[in-house]
């Protein structure tokens, strides 16, 4: 949720600087917008490694993990 009201936040103050023209700063909004857009789309993505199209298989992990057991342990 801070994610969200943090990007909403930084749209608002790019209405706070004055530009000469209409078309610069609604590009600069708009490409920002943007940016932000994919950076949440991408954070809400990649929150679930495990699930969903870019999907993880964990069975190295597991692996691994047994493997630092057996370190741990000595072996």
């Amino acid at each position: 949720m801070g994610i969200i009201v943090g990007g909403l936040v930084t749209i608002g103050f790019t209405f706070i600087v004055y530009m000469e023209r209409a078309w610069p700063h609604v590009a600069a909004v708009g490409v920002l917008s943007a940016l932000i857009g994919l950076l949440l789309f991408m954070a809400a993505l990649l929150s679930r490694p495990f699930h969903g199209p870019l999907a993880i298989d964990p069975a190295p992990f597991e692996q691994v993990l047994a493997v630092f057991d057996q370190v741990d342990k000595g072996q």
